[in-house]
């Protein structure tokens, strides 16, 4: 009897062991809330204005660093954070340098909408529309800087402006080394240029963000061929593998091989399609991982759509 019990105990415990979960650290590309929507094949045009002499208050240097120098450092950060996207059309992003006078309008008309938008053709006009920066001496080794930007997003298609951003901030610098007050500004310049961008980048732009995601194998020595798969981020391949488990008459394979399946679509950017493969893998096994993807496959959706994700069962989510 205590053999018969010893051996079923075994037979549970190969079953249940079966389908070993691992995980995988993945690259994510998140909506930001006033993003712009853009594909693979689509462009942005970005414009920069600027004031010549703006410097020059009263035929006096001020303590405002040079407009025009400072709109070049800004925009091309700005373009660089752009293309460390790496998801679109990006090879070339055209800079457009607008030069205005104090009496000029920040916003562009529709002629000059149409004017940047003959070339490319692109989806989006981006316009850092105005930029200020204070320097101002507080201590004899310290200054404090207030810096202050506008944008403009323009849908380039319908010429009609979809967001205006503005961002204002200040920092403080401590002067260790002694060096000339024009070599300072333009450290000072240079730093809060990159800081613009990369702010504004990250609120209009998708950002990429790590997560982890599961995967399963099982004891078979070709299926477990998906881990390095996996690892080295070959979802094309990964599909084709695991489509040769499909017809397996072992329940586990066929579990594993449609979540694995699932993954891989939502890598490549199919998120419908991964929802549809984990709805297949859920009737072969409704487990916990099964259930934790679902919840990571709706809010990823959710933030897509530039909705919230809201408290609820998951049996609600998945109902919405």
């Amino acid at each position: 009897m205590r053999k018969i019990i010893a051996y079923l105990f075994l037979i549970f415990t190969a079953s249940s062991c079966a389908v070993t979960t691992k995980t995988v650290n993945v690259d994510v590309l998140i909506p930001s809330a006033e993003r712009i929507s853009l594909k693979d094949d689509e462009r942005i045009v970005l414009v920069a204005n600027y004031r010549l002499k703006s410097r020059l208050v009263n035929k006096q240097k001020s303590a405002f660093v040079d407009d025009s120098l400072q709109v070049v450092n800004t925009i091309e950060n700005f373009k660089a954070y752009f293309q460390s996207l790496g998801t679109f059309s990006q090879s070339y992003v055209r800079v457009n340098y607008h030069p205005i006078s104090e009496s000029d309008p920040e916003l562009l008309t529709s002629e000059e909408i149409k004017s940047f938008s003959q070339l490319e053709k692109p989806k989006y006009i981006v316009v850092l529309s105005l930029l200020r920066t204070l320097i101002e001496r507080e201590t004899p080794t310290s200054y404090k800087v207030v810096y202050a930007s506008l944008w403009h997003v323009y849908n380039a298609k319908e010429g009609v402006l979809e967001r205006e951003l503005l961002d204002k901030d200040s920092l403080y610098y401590d002067q260790y080394e002694k060096v000339s007050r024009s070599e300072l500004d333009s450290i000072i310049s240079n730093d809060v240029s990159y800081r613009v961008a990369q702010k504004i980048g990250f609120s209009i732009l998708p950002f990429w963000q790590e997560q982890y995601r599961y995967y399963l194998t099982v004891p078979d020595l070709k299926f477990q061929k998906v881990s390095q798969l996996v690892q080295d981020f070959k979802w094309k391949e990964v599909i084709s593998l695991m489509q040769t488990f499909l017809t397996s008459p072992e329940k586990n394979d066929v579990y594993a091989a449609t979540f694995n399946i699932a993954l891989a679509c939502e890598m490549m950017g199919n998120i419908d399609l991964a929802k549809k493969w984990l709805e297949k893998c859920q009737k072969i096994k409704n487990s916990y991982v099964v259930q934790q993807y679902w919840t990571a496959l709706i809010k990823r959706e959710m933030q897509e759509k530039g909705a919230s994700v809201e408290n609820g069962t998951l049996e609600d989510q998945q109902q919405e």
